[in-house]
């Protein structure tokens, strides 16, 4: 089975959510993968520009799109597109100072 500790899967919650979730995963890793579908790319776009622009000292990252098909109840093929972002970094010092 694939490690996931360096993975954040985006979702429905709140971004500050999700930014606390990088945070920790930076923590353990000195590279991390965003994983989200559909409607939530978005918001795993946003998470990477505020990890990147806010927090992360010379940040390197990679994003790939992909399409994954599914049935839904109906039977009905549908397709919705992916965004895997690797992200590589250091937290800022100043930024969690007391």
């Amino acid at each position: 089975m694939a490690d996931t500790n360096n993975v954040v899967f985006i979702g429905s919650k709140e971004i500050k959510h999700y930014i606390t979730g990088c945070f920790f995963a930076l923590s353990r890793s000195d590279e991390i993968k965003i994983r989200s579908r559909g409607k939530n790319n978005k918001l795993a776009l946003d998470v990477l520009e505020i990890l990147r622009r806010v927090y992360l000292d010379a940040p390197k990252y990679n994003i790939s799109v992909d399409t994954d098909e599914f049935k839904d109840e109906s039977g009905e093929t549908r397709k919705v597109t992916t965004l895997d972002i690797t992200l590589a970094g250091t937290l800022k010092k100043e930024k969690f100072k007391k």
